[in-house]
């Protein structure tokens, strides 16, 4: 019987038409890759653009909690100046703790406008952070709160992103969340510059009596855990846009030497603060001031005190990572 050859024919031809279907399909995701290629070199182009013309529009955002206004012109910066609204950039007209209507509010400092519009030349993006539990509790509405953003920064002239926690949670102060989202989502992902950002706050933990005319104490002390939990250089409003002096060694002795620390500073007068060693007794502990002129003599000042078993508070600026590792 005569075997009969496979019809090879057909085979070639199915052959001929998968390598066709193949390269048909090679070339449509050559053209969708080369697409998407093109569109990323289109946002990546639109991006720069916004980043060096600043945002062009206005806008609120609503995530969970938290709201953003980020108004036009704002332009992504390494370096923040945060501030907290009440108490720091405005006050009541009526002179009440809180604010009796919408529109009961003055800008606190007539310094403030120029020093913020100093800032942004210096190339700062300034930010302000607050929080507003009213919002979340139904006692403030958010459209009328959004409203007095808009006419504070209308008044102040300036392109301002704004942070307002609404509730309880991760985005309240002194929790960090609303600052980790102005890095990670809302500043076009340029990294932050901590050691040269700052905040400014009225919520230091002042007692009462803490400058003349001052008698009541400070309502909590969560804008200076604030910055202190973000690693922030703090100011308060008065020592930032008024230049007082600042008020660290008040809170040091208010608060920490009942505690029975020891205070270590290094301050720039060397000369004569190093002859400047005092013993405090407390509760019939001792307690010594040393004020020191360099690093190292801090360093040796604080190895001291914890030998004789005493702990330390370090009144130091510290604004970079190498100071603060020592």
């Amino acid at each position: 019987m005569k075997r009969l050859k496979p019809d090879r024919g057909a085979e070639e031809e199915e052959d001929d038409e998968e390598k066709m279907a193949e390269e048909k399909l090679k070339e449509l995701q050559d053209l969708a890759m080369q697409s998407l290629s093109d569109k990323s070199d289109s946002n990546q182009a639109t991006s720069v653009s916004i980043s060096s013309e600043g945002c062009a529009k206005s806008n609120w955002q609503q995530i969970n909690t938290l709201m953003v206004y980020t108004a036009a012109g704002v332009k992504a910066s390494d370096k923040i100046a945060g501030f907290d609204i009440d108490g720091c950039i405005i006050t009541t007209k009526s002179g009440k703790v809180f604010a009796t209507a919408p529109d009961d509010w003055r800008i606190l400092f007539p310094e403030i406008q120029p020093k913020l519009a100093s800032l942004l030349k210096k190339g700062y993006k300034v930010v302000f952070f607050t929080n507003q539990m009213g919002i979340g509790k139904g006692k403030l509405r958010p459209e009328a709160f959004k409203s007095k953003v808009e006419d504070i920064l209308a008044t102040l002239k300036l392109p301002v992103q704004v942070f307002v926690a609404t509730g309880p949670g991760v985005y309240r102060k002194p929790v960090v969340g609303m600052w980790t989202y102005l890095c990670e989502k809302a500043n076009e992902g340029v990294p932050v510059d901590k050691a040269q950002s700052l905040f400014v706050g009225d919520a230091a933990g002042r007692p009462e009596n803490w400058a003349p005319g001052k008698k009541k104490k400070d309502f909590s002390c969560s804008d200076r855990l604030f910055a202190l939990n973000i690693g922030l250089q703090f100011h308060t409003p008065e020592e930032y846009f008024l230049g007082w002096k600042t008020g660290k060694s008040t809170f040091f002795h208010t608060h920490i030497i009942p505690k029975g620390y020891v205070y270590v500073n290094r301050v720039s007068h060397s000369s004569y603060f190093i002859q400047t060693y005092s013993t405090y007794s407390v509760e019939n502990r001792t307690i010594f001031q040393d004020m020191v002129g360099s690093w190292q003599k801090c360093v040796a000042a604080c190895e001291r005190a914890l030998k004789e078993g005493h702990s330390v508070a370090v009144d130091n600026t510290n604004p970079d990572p190498e100071s603060r590792k020592r």
